[in-house]
């Protein structure tokens, strides 16, 4: 039985069950191992691993924010942070932020925030919301907020404007914004990554 993955990096600096903070990397028998990123960066090692050649991750296309992958700002979006937030958060200003979203959305071929969420989810790129989230009870009114977003992540309708009726379907779902919806009913089991569009399905 092999032993049990290490919650945090030898160092005892960064957490390992943080996608974001893990690469992998190939030995020449074939096996494939871990490493910790940001304790690869600080020491230079994260392009050769003393010769070793990393495995490719699927975040790492493209330029990256100096703090933060985008994968890791996508997880903050569906978390329910809004784009201000994170770049509050992260030292980033809001148009950096939003062009990091842009960007996974372009990679996923997605038409909007909420289906590049809903991509991260069915792919296990992003996480799940926790269980300490509430959730929405199943009942007809979360039944038609669903129908709604899943027209907005198939691309049959925009992103809904501010306003009362906007909040009353965000109140309904427990939710922020729409991407959080999105993560929020994931989470419930009622979008599943059946709902993916076939597009975005063929491009996984």
């Amino acid at each position: 039985m092999p032993p049990a993955r290490r919650p945090v990096c030898g160092a005892g600096l960064h957490d390992l069950t943080d996608p974001d903070n893990v690469r992998t990397y190939r030995r020449s028998g074939g096996r494939t191992m871990r490493f910790c990123r940001p304790c690869a960066l600080r020491r230079g090692r994260e392009r050769r691993m003393r010769g070793r050649t990393p495995v490719p991750s699927p975040s790492r296309t493209g330029p990256r924010p100096a703090r933060r992958s985008v994968l890791g700002i996508l997880q903050a979006l569906a978390r329910g942070e809004t784009a201000a937030e994170i770049a509050d958060r992260l030292g980033m200003t809001c148009d950096a932020v939003e062009d990091c979203l842009d960007m996974q959305r372009r990679r996923y071929g997605a038409r909007s925030l909420a289906a590049a969420v809903l991509a991260g989810l069915a792919r296990g790129e992003i996480r799940p919301l926790g269980w300490e989230h509430p959730l929405p009870p199943r009942n007809n009114t979360t039944r038609n907020h669903t129908r709604s977003l899943l027209r907005l992540v198939r691309g049959e309708r925009t992103a809904c404007a501010a306003g009362p009726a906007h909040e009353r379907m965000m109140d309904d779902l427990y939710a922020w914004h729409e991407p959080h919806a999105v993560s929020v009913l994931w989470a419930a089991g009622i979008i599943t990554a059946d709902d993916l569009p076939a597009r975005l399905r063929a491009a996984a």
